[in-house]
Parts: structure tokens; sequence; C-alpha cells
């Protein structure tokens, strides 16, 4: 069931980064062309981003619960069991190899805005603060709002009076391709998140799967525990049988030893 859930979510996930991918990659013909599709993109993008996010949030969140479980199964295991699993050991293990693991996603609840919405044009600031769900960190996705907000073509700021752009071949060929490098750096960016969220995906399966088995091993051994816990008490029955049958033989024995002496 988990690796169903973990493939739809990858599936979906992988989407949203070719669609990111697709939108950064489209080109035009001239910069003021790419202007207004940087523009008309942005809110779009923005969107894509978002949900991408939430969709990492909550494959961090289902990792953490099954290193939750697996902590908890560790516990219980030791508690039920201390002189074959150490409760030391077992606290020093879990907390080295999964509380202490600086590659577990770190999840905070959301609060804040993903976007400032001063520095967003109109259409994306509607699109920001229409849906409440989209209040997010701003921490992982900082560095793109630095990159698309705090570097905004200027189309408009170097025309003329009759209307007409007038803007040097030169400064406009560097603007260009400083744009189109910042968007194959975020293109990377997509990517690196995406072999992470892999990563962390099949450490969660792990965890997932190992949880799992430790509970079937505790299950086991209670079932075990409560035979073994059966078996004694037959025994005292038993015993307790066999203590009162020999306390009426002791009996016999003295009423007819008074009867020979009599």
């Amino acid at each position: 069931m988990a690796s169903i859930y973990m493939d739809n979510v990858l599936t979906d996930m992988d989407g949203k980064v070719k669609s990111m991918i697709k939108l950064i990659e489209e080109d035009a013909d001239s910069f003021a062309r790419r202007a207004e599709m940087y523009y008309k993109k942005r809110p779009e993008l923005m969107k894509l981003v978002e949900e991408f996010y939430r969709a990492y949030r909550a494959l961090a969140e289902r990792y953490n619960h099954a290193t939750g479980e697996l902590r908890h199964a560790h516990r219980t295991i030791a508690q039920a069991f201390p002189d074959q699993v150490p409760f030391e050991l077992v606290e020093d293990s879990t907390s080295r190899s999964l509380g202490e693991d600086p590659n577990t996603p770190e999840i905070k609840p959301p609060g804040r805005a993903l976007f400032d919405a001063d520095d967003m044009p109109e259409n994306a600031r509607v699109l920001s603060t229409s849906d409440p769900e989209r209040g997010m960190r701003k921490r992982g996705l900082k560095q793109l709002h630095e990159m698309f907000g705090g570097k905004e073509v200027a189309a408009e700021g170097s025309k003329s009076t009759n209307g007409r752009e007038r803007t040097d071949p030169e400064q406009e060929r560097d603007r260009e391709e400083r744009f189109h490098d910042e968007l194959q750096q975020l293109a990377i960016q997509y990517q690196n998140l995406k072999e992470k969220i892999l990563q962390e995906t099949e450490r969660a399966g792990k965890a997932e799967s190992e949880a799992q088995g430790l509970k079937e091993a505790l299950a086991d051994m209670q079932a075990e525990k409560e035979d073994v816990f059966l078996q004694y008490q037959q025994c005292l029955a038993k015993l307790s049988k066999i203590e009162q049958e020999l306390n009426n033989a002791q009996k016999d024995s003295t009423r007819l030893n008074e009867k020979a002496q009599g």
C-alpha cells in the first residue's frame, strides 16, 4: 500500500517537474517577447513550485512517521525482552541512525507566505493569495524568489517618447544570457531536488518495511510468551495436584501406622 502511494506521489511530482522544465525552456525570438513570456508564465511556474513543494513535504512527513514507528517498535521490543535487546543499545542506535540523521527532512509547520505579495505582479499576487494553502515556508524556495523577484525584466526602462524600445543590443544580449542562465540553474536545482526526494522515498520505504517486520516479530514473541506462561500455569496446577496427593498419602500412612501399633 505504501509502495503504491509512493509511486503515485513520485509520478505526480515527475509530471510537475516536466511541466516546469517545459515552461523554463520555452524560447522566444526577441528579448521583449521573452519579457512578456516571463510575466505570463511566472504565476504558473510559482503554482507548480508550490504544489511540488507540498508533495515533498508530504513525503517528508510520511518518512518521519515511518521512522517514529520504527523507534517505537524498537523501544517496545527492548522493554518486553530486555535480556535479548538492551534498552540502552536500542536508544543509542535509533537516535544515531534515525533521530540525528542529517539527511532526515526537516518538517516545520507552514505559516508564512511563499512570496511577498508586494514583490509580485498583480496577476501573480492574486494567484498566491487566493488559496490559503499556499502560505508555505520561504525556506527552500527563497533562492527562486530572489532569482525572479530581485531581477525584474525592465523592458519599459528604456523607452523613447514614441513608445518604442530603445535598448543597447549588447545590454539586451547580456540580459538574455543572464535570464537563460538563471532558468537553467532553476532546472538543475529541481533535478537535484527530485533525486533527493527519490533517495528519501527509498529510505522511508525501508524504514516502513523494517517497522512492519519488527511489529510482526514482536507479535510472534508475544504469542510465544503467552504460550510459555500457559505452560507455566499448567505445571503449577500439576505440582499442586501432586502435593495434594502426597499429603493424602502421608495421612493414609500415618493412619495405617496408628492402626498397626494399636
